[in-house]
């Protein structure tokens, strides 16, 4: 069996893992594959599920994809970040086994609009046990 045979045995037979990763339309949660996860697909409080769905319903109503003069609605990206990254630290809190993903798409857009193919390092990090966010090399495509 080959190292990546192994590694789609290993998805499939350990499916504990989360991406938390902002996008329209998106509640933010994300299975390995690339699929959106039902948020009742994740054991976690009702109250974290609600964190998770105030902070999706924040990026929906950004409009940031609009020129800048068309713009109402734009995103404090600082303070979006910072509050999805405590969301994803909180997942891993409660959910100590589970392998969680902060997947930075404020990173990714200003390198992607710079006309790069960023190495999913600079925007793909692991929560840890302790929460650091430790950079990731072989994350999914979306």
């Amino acid at each position: 069996m080959s190292r990546h045979e192994e590694d789609e045995f290993e998805i499939v037979e350990n499916p504990d893992y989360v991406r938390v990763m902002p996008e329209y339309t998106s509640n933010g949660i994300w299975h390995f594959d690339g699929m959106h996860m039902d948020p009742e697909e994740l054991p976690v409080s009702d109250d974290l599920k609600a964190r998770l769905e105030q902070w999706a319903d924040w990026y929906n109503i950004n409009d940031d994809f609009n020129p800048p003069e068309e713009r109402r609605n734009r995103l404090d990206w600082t303070k979006f970040n910072a509050e999805g990254v405590a969301i994803a630290r909180a997942i891993k809190q409660a959910l100590p086994a589970w392998t969680v993903v902060w997947w930075d798409e404020k990173i990714l857009s200003e390198l992607v609009n710079l006309g790069e193919t960023p190495q999913r390092s600079l925007y793909a990090f692991e929560v840890t046990s302790d929460g650091t966010l430790e950079p990731l090399e072989n994350e999914p495509n979306r």
